[in-house]
């Protein structure tokens, strides 16, 4: 692993950083596998900057932001849906840092952050055909649960499975 890493608490103040790393991330890891179009709506929807400050402020997501060397190059956030129950909600590192131990290394700390909160499970919803991540999840301990399909409007549907770590 890399000893440039760091981890930080996430705040309002990078949704910019956040949205940046995404847009960055997210046509390698879904433009082969959604259809044309999916992925710009999909970024707006979920990565514009109101969206996100929606999510810190009113959902309670609680943002890790990851840094080498002081450049923020991955981000995770987590929140609790019910119980002690949490939704890992995203994990998404620059791509030439995957496979190299930085996603590892976020979701690391979200588990260790939500077992301070007497957490039961973790879950989280990954796209059917991103083989990619479920294998990533599947390392880790996850287990595919259910199948969900999702209609997020403007005719595009989300074909996931939801995984969960269980955690007692």
């Amino acid at each position: 692993m890399d000893n440039s890493l760091r981890i930080r608490d996430g705040h309002e103040k990078d949704v910019d950083l956040i949205k940046e790393i995404a847009y960055k991330v997210w046509p390698d890891a879904y433009n082969s596998i959604l259809p044309p179009g999916q992925v710009a709506y999909m970024l707006e929807l979920i990565y514009s900057v109101e969206s996100l400050k929606n999510q810190i402020q009113r959902l309670h997501h609680h943002f890790l932001i990851l840094e080498q060397e002081g450049r923020g190059v991955g981000f995770a956030s987590y929140s609790e849906v019910n119980n002690s129950n949490f939704k890992l909600n995203k994990l998404y590192v620059l791509t030439e840092l995957q496979g190299k131990g930085a996603g590892g290394m976020l979701l690391d700390r979200v588990i260790n952050n939500i077992k301070q909160e007497h957490a039961k499970s973790l879950m989280l919803t990954v796209n059917r055909d991103n083989l990619n991540a479920k294998h990533f999840y599947a390392k880790r301990g996850f287990k595919v649960t259910r199948e969900e399909k999702a209609d997020i409007g403007n005719g595009y549907v989300m074909d996931d499975y939801i995984m969960e770590l269980k955690l007692e």
